[in-house]
């Protein structure tokens, strides 16, 4: 996101909101859907997080990039929705529509429903550690500061639930590369 855009949406212009709303309103919706695996919930909270983005944009710090401060947002959000409401995962119903790099990186490993069908198998905090580090190419730092949590935690995770994710789609393709 440009400076500009970065400093009016600081100052509370409504043009530069709704040009991060367009920006990363399918991003944001990508991540949660694939944590609660239901697009009414996911929708609402996608609402709900630009919601909270909005009314908390003064404490954003516009020395660094806006998006893990986002996502850190939406992930709360998301754990928060979880726990409130007692879901570890809801049956998947309709995959998400995904956007342009998460599109590319499906296409590179030939179907989209096994990869995520397999990271959906995950408990949501090792989905989205999966999803920011493959899909989203956040660093581990990044994830780290996003989830709340040290940076050899995250790593650790990582690793391990990638072994485990390259492990089961192995079955369905002659090399994973993650």
């Amino acid at each position: 996101m440009h400076d500009e855009v970065k400093l009016r949406l600081l100052k509370g212009d409504i043009v530069s909101f709704e040009y991060l709303v367009t920006f990363y309103e399918k991003k944001i919706y990508c991540f949660i859907y694939n944590i609660v695996h239901n697009r009414s919930i996911a929708e609402d909270l996608t609402q709900d997080v630009f919601v909270k983005i909005y009314e908390n944009i003064y404490k954003y710090n516009s020395e660094y990039p806006i998006e893990p401060w986002m996502f850190k947002i939406c992930y709360n959000l998301t754990l928060n929705y979880l726990k409130k409401n007692k879901l570890e995962a809801i049956k998947l119903q309709n995959y998400v529509e995904p956007g342009d790099k998460f599109e590319e990186y499906i296409t590179k490993c030939e179907t989209r429903e096994i990869i995520l069908k397999e990271i959906r198998s995950f408990k949501p905090d090792i989905r989205a550690i999966l999803q920011l580090r493959i899909i989203e190419d956040f660093s581990f730092e990044q994830i780290a500061e996003i989830l709340n949590k040290s940076t050899a935690s995250i790593k650790l995770k990582f690793y391990r639930s990638r072994k485990v994710l390259i492990k089961n789609l192995s079955e369905y393709f002659n090399e994973v590369k993650l």
